[in-house]
């Protein structure tokens, strides 16, 4: 080891002269391997420094991310007596407060929270993309406990939650997000994912099972201009508004009509007569609820309505045989009060005639 640490100084001292003539990726690439000579060499401040020059410049560098804390690891890990010299970089990892034996690994000494910010956030990107769901977490609401309110962070974890199926969780910082920026369409999408999830899941009062969505301070909220949206836009949004409309009516309409048969069945003609006026209300090109409210109006004796829903739904469909049925009827009904009726006045007619006759004794 003593004949490593000689041969690596070599390589060192050189660096400090050349690295300055180097384009900044060279410079980038010469200071990750600096940092590596030094992690051989048990210097953990000096690559640390030159951990974190690279970071500043890439702060999604992974390379530099895991050999950072890979020596946050180290020094850790090293005997008490010999934590001294890193104390400013590294704290030893502390147990909780009772001294329990299950104990939280947390670098808490880096030189300011925001660097200890970009170390995890960083590595919760890279947890994410390996499918680490849980340790992304874990390192995001690190983050979020240094710095509350931080987009990325709270983006990512919505990600892992929902790769976990831990819809509600996901909800709640989906919405979060869209409180700092409402323009994340990544957080959109997820909303509206994970609504449909919870509906399907948890019913119509899936909103009252969710956890507290934490209201964001106005400083945290990032404004923005909101552009006019294009002609193009308008113009889908419009159709989009159109088609769900349609959508929502044809819902309406298929409710109303089945509440309408369902008071037939129940022989409650009425009330069925008030549900597929409705239903006209809405598409009065409906053949068959014509049909089915002259139903109602036949067994409610009122033949002349029932003649004209018959009339309009043979004007809709010319051959309909229930049409041109239930108009015989109605025109059968109608004949006999018209036969009715004739009869009924000559009855009375007749009774005034005789009365007269004899009150003049003709």
């Amino acid at each position: 080891m003593p004949y490593l640490a000689s041969k690596v100084s070599v390589i060192v001292v050189p660096l400090h002269g050349f690295i300055w003539l180097l384009t900044k990726q060279c410079v980038l690439l010469a200071l990750l391997c600096r940092a590596a000579v030094y992690d051989h060499m048990g210097e953990f401040q000096m690559a640390s420094e030159d951990l974190r020059a690279v970071l500043k410049d890439e702060p999604a560098n992974a390379a530099a991310t895991q050999l950072l804390l890979k020596i946050q690891k180290k020094v850790s890990e090293r005997p008490p007596d010999q934590q001294h010299d890193s104390r400013r970089l590294f704290i030893h990892e502390a147990g909780d407060e009772e001294g329990n034996s299950s104990q939280e690994k947390q670098p808490t000494g880096i030189d300011s929270p925001q660097d200890l910010c970009i170390l995890y956030s960083n590595r919760a990107a890279c947890f994410l993309k390996d499918g680490n769901s849980q340790d992304c977490i874990e390192d995001c609401t690190r983050v979020l406990e240094l710095q509350p309110f931080s987009l990325k962070p709270l983006l990512r974890r919505a990600m892992a939650y929902e790769s976990l199926e831990r819809y509600r969780r996901a909800y709640v910082d989906y919405k979060t997000v869209l409180q700092i920026d409402i323009s994340v369409q990544a957080a959109q999408d997820g909303v509206s994912r994970i609504t449909r999830l919870l509906m399907e899941q948890d019913g119509p009062e899936w909103r009252e099972k969710l956890p507290d969505i934490p209201p964001v301070p106005l400083s945290a909220q990032q404004h923005r201009k909101v552009e006019p949206a294009s002609a193009e836009v308008l113009q889908a949004r419009a159709e989009k508004a159109a088609r769900d409309a349609e959508r929502r009516a044809e819902v309406l309409f298929s409710a109303l009509k089945q509440e309408g048969n369902d008071l037939v069945k129940k022989a409650q003609y009425h009330q069925a007569v008030g549900k597929y006026t409705e239903c006209l209300n809405m598409k009065p090109d409906q053949c068959a609820v014509y049909t089915n409210r002259a139903l109602c109006y036949l067994k409610q004796e009122m033949f002349t309505e029932a003649k004209q829903d018959c009339d309009a739904a043979l004007k809709l469909e010319p051959t309909n045989m229930k049409a041109f049925y239930r108009r015989a009827l109605a025109h059968r009904g109608l004949k006999v009060n018209g036969a009715s009726g004739r009869n009924s006045a000559l009855t009375r007619w007749n009774r005034l005639a005789g009365r007269f006759l004899h009150q003049h004794k003709l």
